[in-house]
């Protein structure tokens, strides 16, 4: 890869998506030479565990507010998204989240 190429487009350096990443990546990510048993029944050496993000609150606002400010507008999603969702469980503080950011900006 050349020194031009970006490796990952939504991480700029510096930026609070970057720090964020930083900050969270020891703290949802595992690997283990003996794998997981994940949910699904399938297992997995890679385990990913995102609600040490998204249930410990400044790490989830963190994340709202990058997603609003950074990462959604690079790939062109709505300055005033209509909604916001996915699974359940795993969506849920997310969508909260983003809801509450939104507002936090005024957008409703």
């Amino acid at each position: 890869m050349s020194a031009s190429e970006d490796p990952n487009p939504y991480l700029i350096p510096g930026s609070e998506a970057q720090r964020l990443f930083e900050d969270s990546r020891n703290r949802i990510y595992q690997y283990r030479a003996e794998p997981f048993t994940l949910s699904s029944g399938r297992e997995s050496n890679h385990y990913f565990n995102a609600r040490k993000i998204t249930m410990v609150p400044d790490l989830l606002q963190r994340l709202c507010v990058v997603l609003r400010d950074e990462l959604l507008p690079r790939i062109g999603y709505p300055d005033d998204p209509p909604a916001a969702g996915g699974l359940t469980l795993g969506s849920d503080p997310i969508a909260f989240g983003l809801s509450l950011a939104y507002q936090d900006a005024g957008k409703t």
